[in-house]
């Protein structure tokens, strides 16, 4: 296997999409770590925020690239499986939209 230096434009264009990943891990990781915490106990979540905030964390999740995905899953199950178990109003609605 060969491999070659990349021309200046090409190590700028991948800096970016590199950039643009950790971007989109930011993201998805505040909205989880969020709402983990809106939900956790003792506070009284409003259910109706619910809905919208599940789905643009799937929509996140989902935009990622695949190899992503795979690298962050075990912080996904650990954030996202406290969430589920910290409000059984939240585990009921995902039980029951899924």
């Amino acid at each position: 296997m060969v491999f070659s230096a990349l021309p200046p434009e090409g190590k700028q264009a991948a800096k970016e999409v590199h950039v643009a990943i950790y971007k989109q891990v930011y993201d998805f990781a505040a909205k989880a770590g969020s709402l983990e915490g809106y939900v956790y106990p003792g506070g009284k979540p409003d259910p109706t925020y619910l809905p919208a905030w599940s789905d643009n964390l799937v929509n996140l999740y989902n935009s990622l690239p695949p190899d992503v995905r795979d690298e962050i899953q075990g912080a996904c199950d650990e954030t996202l499986g406290r969430t589920a178990r910290s409000s059984p109003l939240f585990l009921c609605w995902a039980r029951t939209t899924r």
